[in-house]
């Protein structure tokens, strides 16, 4: 009888890296720094393109094919806070925060995205 009883003819320390490598990407995958300062909101609609810098306080209407979509801006968050499109997902998506995030309103066609700096603490990226 085989005194290896580990699946596939493994080796203890086959175990040990998996775990590691498991454990990684997990940190890697759930644990993200903030580090994403939003200094603007570019806003894609069918019609057109812009951007809104940040900070900004109070709300901003956006007309794209033939709905209405109402942006309240508080410093550097943003959040539709009302909408005449059907369903409404877009109010549901809640406030973005970080740079890169997203509202999306399929049937106005509008894309809502924080743009901003990455902020580092690296003295050098290699590409």
């Amino acid at each position: 009888m085989s005194k290896n009883f580990l699946p596939l003819g493994m080796r203890p320390g086959d175990a040990a890296v998996i775990a590691a490598v498991l454990l990684c990407a997990f940190l890697l995958f759930f644990v993200r720094a903030d580090n994403a300062q939003p200094d603007a909101v570019t806003v894609h609609t069918a019609e057109e393109n812009f951007r809104l810098s940040l900070p900004r306080e109070g709300d901003y209407t956006v007309h794209s094919a033939g709905y209405t979509l109402t942006l309240t801006f508080r410093g550097t968050e943003v959040f539709v806070s009302a909408s005449d499109c059907p369903g409404g997902d877009c109010m549901h998506t809640g406030v973005i925060r970080k740079g890169g995030q997203s509202i999306v309103c399929m049937p106005a066609r509008t894309v809502i995205t924080l743009a901003g700096e990455e902020v580092s603490d690296a003295d050098w990226i290699l590409p």
